[in-house]
């Protein structure tokens, strides 16, 4: 009997012992409940200081050249900092041109109708600014910018502000919201923007919209005059005088940097401005 019922102990113990054994070894489905975490790109926008005349720059034959990070010798530097200066006043110095035939649809149209938005209009650069310029502008000042040099260029010495500013995303300027140009006193204003991994890509892009916001103005402006005369001699001489000389000047400028985990970009607004009258 003592032998029987010893035997049927050790064979419970074996069975808890393998019953316990084996628990270790199944495998637990994980619980769906709860938070899910994903990764993903991080932006970073960044805050930097700069020099004041970066983003109000003296008025006249004054323009930021921008160089790129991979010249290192002073005299190229400045020679690059130079043409790249005379292309940008060379386009505010240049003239406006429009689309006839459009502009001949437009005259016909109801005046009631709304002007649209992208007119048959432009700027075409002066050439012969930007082979004087190039002889003529000088460095007046400079700062880095992401290893970028901006370099500010002049005809003429000027004094300028070394007052630090920070520049960030939130501290976009209202004007850098301007969907279109707008009348302002005298002057009419128009902003434009550049996005670009490549700064000076990015800053002749702001520069252009922005031009072209004030040639869609220039243009309307000769719509709404030539309806007031039927003289055909009288619409030259207002188209002449419309596509002369734009004379644009840069009122401000604003720039950021954004970074994607390992890619990044520029953000440029410059801000423009034409006399409102011709």
């Amino acid at each position: 009997m003592n032998r029987r019922l010893t035997g049927c102990l050790i064979l419970l113990l074996a069975a808890i012992i393998a019953i316990s054994g084996c628990s270790k070894n199944l495998v637990e489905k994980p619980s769906t409940d709860g938070l899910q975490l994903k990764s993903g790109p991080t932006t970073v926008f960044t805050v930097n200081e700069v020099p004041a005349w970066v983003l109000y720059p003296p008025r006249g034959e004054y323009a930021i050249g921008i160089v790129s990070p991979k010249e290192k010798d002073l005299a190229a530097r400045n020679a690059a900092a130079a043409k790249n200066a005379a292309v940008a006043l060379s386009q505010n110095l240049g003239s406006f041109f429009f689309d006839i035939e459009q502009m001949d649809k437009l005259l016909a149209a109801d005046p009631e109708e709304p002007f649209p938005d992208k007119a048959g209009a432009g700027v075409n650069p002066d050439s012969k600014a930007y082979f004087r310029l190039i002889k003529e502008l000088k460095p007046l000042a400079e700062t880095e910018f992401h290893g970028y040099r901006l370099i500010l260029m002049g005809t003429a010495d000027t004094a300028v502000s070394q007052d630090v500013v920070s520049v960030s995303a939130g501290l976009l300027p209202r004007w850098g919201l301007a969907p279109s140009a707008y009348p302002d006193g005298d002057y009419v204003y128009a902003s434009g923007r550049g996005v670009d991994p490549d700064l000076q890509a990015a800053w002749l892009q702001a520069q252009d919209e922005a031009l072209n916001k004030l040639a869609q103005y220039r243009m309307k402006q000769v719509v709404e005059a030539m309806r007031s005369t039927g003289e055909e001699e009288e619409r030259q001489l207002i188209l002449s005088r419309a596509t002369a000389n734009l004379q644009a000047s840069f009122q401000g400028h604003f720039l950021y940097h954004v970074q994607m985990d390992s890619a990044h970009k520029f953000n440029v607004h410059i801000l423009l401005n034409m006399p409102g009258r011709f």
